[in-house]
């Protein structure tokens, strides 16, 4: 019988075992694989950019919707993006990153993907993560289910 009373380990440990202060998206962390998730349904008014899901604070990652597509962000020049047939309905969205490849499915389908040669986030904060908003008054969204895993 395993005793877990006052020998428990219970600090969070990233892959290297080291603790996880700064776990997701910098610097320190470009070796932790995530995803993010999102239900969304769109009602754009414009062609601007619409953040979905997105780490504020000019740090990355990013889901965003612009001209008819989802847009899944990693720094300014590393992206991956996908056209829609029809934004008259909702819309799951789920990205990925792990250090050799980012992916985007929409609705269940892989849609898009890139590999990575060594990447690492520049950032060296830890990310926020903030939905919206739209800088627009003739664009609108109602997002559900948000979700960031880390794996």
């Amino acid at each position: 019988m395993v005793n877990r009373g006052t020998n428990r380990d219970t600090t969070s440990k990233d892959f290297y075992g080291s603790s996880v202060s700064n776990g997701l998206a910098n610097i320190y962390s470009s070796d932790n694989d995530f995803s993010l998730e999102v239900w969304v349904y769109l009602k754009p008014g414009s062609n601007a950019e619409i953040p979905i899901l997105y780490a504020g604070g000019n740090t990355w990652p990013k889901i965003s919707y612009q001209d008819g597509a989802i847009w899944f962000y990693i720094n300014d020049f590393t992206f991956i993006t996908h056209a829609l047939e029809s934004i008259n309905e909702s819309i799951h969205i789920v990205t990925t990153y792990s250090k050799n490849i980012i992916t985007l499915y929409v609705n269940g389908k892989l849609v898009n993907f890139a590999t990575l040669n060594n990447f690492q986030f520049d950032n060296t904060d830890l990310p926020y993560f903030q939905i919206g908003p739209t800088n627009l008054s003739t664009d609108s969204f109602i997002v559900d289910a948000p979700a960031i895993y880390r794996y």
